[in-house]
């Protein structure tokens, strides 16, 4: 994880302090500056790093001049390396070495340098924000990964003023007005030639994401056996742990993961202890809390004590709830509500000097775990327009605006990175072909009124390797109620006689 900002025609002397502490939050490990000054006005990449392969640190800069800035990992890095001629990687080698390295050296040999660049990109498995620039041509290319899992924000006006960084305070700390500022697309690219004048920019969909990993047919229950697919299944999600791996050693003391008692993150702390061995579970909640009850419980059957607790009360949260706002662009009380645990558990990790946490995001808009669900499921039985899978495919691609940021914005408070092992496309491929009857059912309870069974597949899954009941059929409980934050939220509003929205705007 990183801090990147990369700007042209400001002065920034007044507001270094504030720049460096906002970058230096999300990468704790290095700082450092590099000003392109053979062009007017001259060209600044700053950046912070939290180091977890090698030794350089962003801003890269080749043998040819050409520098790169990125946020993210590229956890296939060391078969891309084993693949490119005349690069080797090294002890000292970033992973985003590969793409500066190939690009400087293959640009030269190509006619359209924006179709290498592509393609650099399509043969990545990564999470990224990236900025490259092309010192021959004087070309900026940006680039954001397919679920927006790492952040980037833009400013522009014109070619000889612009902005981007990782978070939208950075670059109004530039004193940009936030109603200017706007999000990179979720996988999607861009070249910009610095030589023209341009006064908007265009972006393109990157061909391996986006569509291209979405079937919007699903399969018929005839066609397919759900005990097969539970096992494929099993092994998509275990695939996608191992990649999120790659970038630790396995022996890596370094790796956590937000534990809630719930089946989406027990069946990811199942298979990926099958991985490393040093993974650490973080529980949170007040006393007495559900998801407090239900992981106790489970990690004392199991006979581990391995796990990290999180113990909140309404006094820390009000202590704290000034610091989580000051971070958060939202005073929605669900924001609110689900950032204070993120941003606990972030703290506690890393006071334990944890520096990576895997975490369930994703897996409630996969495999159809919202209630709101349900009346679509309805809905689309009686409708010959309304396509359900192309809602949840919308709904994945637009996680990042609703959820990734809220809950990279609280991690990256404390220098950690999340990883999401439910957002892979091989995994999301899968699951966006299975029957909708292996996701989500009616049926009848014992006072014969209607309700329905959801993650269907995933709570099979849950009892094949073994998680008990109480877990694998635990109703979905959200991390706001699940930890006690909301209730505490609204102790606090009640005591100021005030909503909760108003007792939020008032901090």
């Amino acid at each position: 994880m990183c801090g990147i900002l990369v700007f042209r025609g400001f002065d920034i002397r007044n507001q270094m302090s504030n720049i460096e502490s906002i970058l230096s939050l999300r990468g704790p490990d290095n700082y450092k500056i590099h000003i392109y000054t053979k062009v007017h006005p001259e060209i600044t990449f700053i950046a912070s790093q939290l180091s977890l392969v090698g030794t350089n640190c962003f801003p890269l800069v080749s043998n040819r001049g050409d520098i790169l800035v990125a946020n993210g990992e590229i956890y296939n890095h060391l078969d891309l390396f084993s693949k490119a001629q005349d690069i080797k990687f090294s002890l000292e080698s970033n992973d985003f070495d590969y793409i500066l390295e190939v690009y400087s050296q293959e640009k030269s040999k190509v006619d359209k340098r924006e179709k290498l660049f592509s393609n650099i990109l399509n043969r990545l498995k990564a999470d990224y924000a990236l900025i490259l620039f092309d010192k021959t041509s004087s070309e900026l290319y940006i680039a954001r990964d397919s679920f927006g899992i790492r952040p980037l924000w833009f400013y522009w006006k014109s070619t000889n003023c612009w902005g981007f960084a990782s978070e939208k305070k950075i670059l109004v700390e530039l004193g940009i007005q936030n109603e200017w500022i706007s999000q990179v697309t979720p996988g999607t690219w861009c070249k910009i030639e610095l030589t023209k004048e341009n006064n908007f920019l265009t972006f393109n969909n990157n061909s391996t994401i986006m569509e291209s990993s979405f079937s919007p047919t699903r399969s018929s229950l005839d066609e397919v056996n759900l005990q097969i697919c539970i096992d494929s299944l099993k092994n998509h999600l275990t695939n996608s742990i191992k990649r999120l791996l790659n970038n630790l050693r396995k022996d890596d003391s370094r790796l956590g993961i937000f534990f809630s008692g719930g089946v989406d993150s027990t069946v990811l702390h199942k298979l990926a202890t099958k991985q490393s061995s040093y993974l650490t579970p973080l529980i949170i909640g007040f006393e007495g809390s559900k998801d407090i009850l239900v992981a106790e419980k489970y990690f004392h059957e199991n006979e581990n004590n391995s796990y990290i607790r999180v113990n909140i009360t309404e006094d820390i949260v009000e202590y704290n709830l000034k610091k989580v706002l000051s971070r958060l662009d939202s005073r929605s009380p669900v924001d609110v509500g689900i950032a204070l645990p993120i941003y606990f558990l972030s703290k506690k990790a890393s006071e334990n000097k944890i520096n990576v946490c895997f975490t369930g995001q994703g897996a409630d808009e996969l495999f159809i775990g919202y209630k709101r669900y349900e009346d679509l499921f309805l809905k689309q039985k009686s409708s010959t327009t309304l396509n359900l899978n192309q809602i949840l495919w919308d709904e994945l691609r637009f996680i990042a605006k609703r959820n990734i940021e809220r809950d990279d914005l609280m991690a990256s408070s404390h220098g950690i990175e999340l990883r999401f092992p439910y957002l892979d496309f091989k995994l999301v491929e899968f699951v966006s072909q299975l029957p909708l009857e292996f996701l989500i059912k009616e049926r009848n309870n014992k006072e014969n009124q209607q309700e329905f069974s959801r993650k269907i597949i995933l709570r099979e899954l849950s009892t094949k390797i073994g998680i008990p009941d109480y877990i694998s059929m635990r109703n979905k409980t959200a991390i706001q109620y699940g930890s006690g934050t909301q209730k505490i939220l609204q102790k606090l509003a009640d005591r100021e006689r005030l909503s909760m929205n108003e007792y939020l705007k008032t901090i």
